[in-house]
């Protein structure tokens, strides 16, 4: 909760800078961006499997199309 009072302008911010209708998104970690994507096309990875399982249940609570 901290965490996106303090970085969520920012990230919101930083996300409307990109354009494009594909994002390949490297360390996605638990998938804190989702949000905030504003392509159709997402690829994400991470080196952790716990961290691409969190990054999962995010997109689906979310709504958001990711492909691992």
């Amino acid at each position: 909760m901290m965490e996106k009072m303090m970085m969520g302008a920012l990230r919101e911010k930083i996300w409307q800078k990109i354009h494009g209708e594909k994002i390949l998104e490297v360390g996605v970690g638990t998938g804190k961006n989702f949000s905030y994507y504003p392509a159709k096309a997402i690829t994400a990875i991470d080196f952790s499997p716990a961290m691409i399982n969190e990054a999962k249940k995010k997109s689906q609570h979310l709504g958001v199309v990711v492909d691992p």
